[in-house]
Formats: C-alpha cells, sequence, structure tokens
C-alpha cells in the first residue's frame, strides 16, 4: 500500500485492508488482532519500534482522555529512566 500510496496511507486501511478480505467491517476485527497488525506496520513504518515490558499499560486498555496532571513530568522522567 505504501509503495502505491505513499506515506498517506494509514494504519485503519491496513484494518480496512483485511476486513475487507475476510467481507467484514474494520470494526469487526478483534481488538488482539488490531494491535497485532499496529505492531506489525509500526515495525515496517518506523524499524527501531519496539513494545517495552512493564509500561504499565495494558495492550488492550482503551485510551481515556483526562485533565493535565502536573505530576506527569515527574512520572515521565521516573519512567524513562
Amino acid at each position: 500500500m505504501r509503495a502505491e500510496r505513499g506515506e498517506s496511507v494509514t494504519i485503519v486501511d491496513l484494518y480496512e485492508l483485511v476486513a475487507r478480505r475476510r467481507g467484514v467491517r474494520a470494526e469487526d476485527l478483534a481488538v488482539e488482532e488490531r494491535a497485532a497488525l499496529s505492531n506489525q506496520a509500526l515495525r515496517f513504518v518506523e524499524p527501531s519500534f519496539e513494545i517495552l515490558e512493564d509500561t504499565g499499560r495494558a495492550d488492550s486498555e482503551p485510551i481515556e482522555l483526562v485533565r493535565y496532571d502536573p505530576s506527569w513530568p515527574a512520572r515521565f522522567e521516573d519512567w524513562k529512566q
């Protein structure tokens, strides 16, 4: 897809491609399968990409938008170390 359409291709395009081949919608793919597809695609786009163990976030955990927390910079520095 990237060779054909360039860097504008997104992970959603990959989900749709895989789903279309099965005759389903992209949102019907299991969360675990979408995570696996994302990981494969990210390794292709950024060869140094890796998933680190013990980051404190489960792969299947939904992302939640929350208000800014002033403790985040210090927590990030701890995590980075």
